[in-house]
């Protein structure tokens, strides 16, 4: 019976583990990448000064505003509120709707900036008596 020669099948072990260790990690690697989500998550923050009855968004190509996301729940001064939208779209427009019937909405807001808070706040120095702020 012949054997092979030493360290023969210690070299053909070892290369058979450097080749699942390799594997392995690019699995792993490929299972940790962050994707892009399939839906953008902020919290909004009402500082207004009045209650917000509605919140609508809708991709800033949209014709329409689509369905208010708060559903029948109020956000009062102060309060907050977890968004989720349902499109990676860039570009989205949100709308306000107060609870004395006036409203006021931005467009063109870039979603890519990654954001996490959209504040609404009672601003006397802009013409729109309020801004956003993003952060």
């Amino acid at each position: 019976m012949e054997y092979p020669p030493p360290g023969g099948i210690t070299r053909k072990y070892i290369a058979a583990f450097v080749k699942v260790f390799v594997l392995a990690a690019f699995l792993v690697a490929a299972v940790q990448m962050p994707t892009v989500s399939a839906a953008w998550q902020f919290t909004f923050v009402n500082n207004s000064g009045k209650t917000v009855d509605m919140f609508f968004a809708a991709e800033n190509s949209a014709s329409g505003w689509g369905n208010n996301i708060f559903d029948t729940t109020p956000v009062h001064n102060g309060g907050s509120v977890g968004i989720q939208l349902g499109s990676d779209a860039r570009y989205w427009k949100f709308k306000v709707i107060f609870q004395d019937g006036s409203s006021k909405y931005w467009t063109g807001v870039d979603m890519h900036r990654r954001w996490t808070k959209m504040i609404i706040k009672r601003d006397n120095q802009s013409k729109a008596g309020y801004s956003v702020v993003y952060n």
